[in-house]
């Protein structure tokens, strides 16, 4: 297999990965707050609660993280470093899109706490890009100088 074909499979298996990240989280996350489908019938069964739902779901948000790293080293393959940063963190727009058009659904009784929740990667992340990250790109360039 050649270069380009690694990379393909690579993004290829971070947008799989991403998928199967955010539908279990939000399905959690959103159960918790509203119950619904399977996590409203775990709860009707006494497996679940709502808070446990909400707290099973933001530790999987913790994988966040993980899933910036992975797309970080992929961007970074083909883009500077400071569009790699703005590339992560509108990338996790993705999920206040989803969730405002979950919100419009009359099917759906949602609160509107979860709009302010689906904002919470891209806060995080924009947190994470431009703060931590930049800061230690800076410290990169010149180590020597610690001062900066």
């Amino acid at each position: 297999m050649g270069k380009k074909s690694v990379h393909y499979a690579a993004i290829l298996l971070f947008w799989l990965g991403f998928w199967t990240i955010v539908n279990s989280t939000g399905y959690l996350i959103i159960g918790g707050l509203s119950p619904f489908g399977d996590v409203y019938g775990l709860i009707a069964l006494g497996v679940l609660t709502s808070s446990l739902s909400l707290q099973i779901g933001l530790i999987f948000f913790l994988m966040v993280f993980a899933l910036s790293q992975i797309l970080r080293k992929r961007l970074s393959e083909m883009c500077s470093p400071e569009k790699v940063r703005w590339g992560i963190s509108f990338f996790w727009l993705i999920i206040p899109m989803l969730v405002t058009v979950m919100l419009a659904s009359p099917e759906r009784n949602l609160p509107l706490v979860c709009l302010v929740l689906a904002f919470a990667p891209v806060v995080v992340s924009f947190l994470f890009e431009h703060c931590l990250v930049l800061t230690e790109h800076k410290a990169d360039e010149d180590p020597n100088d610690v001062a900066k």
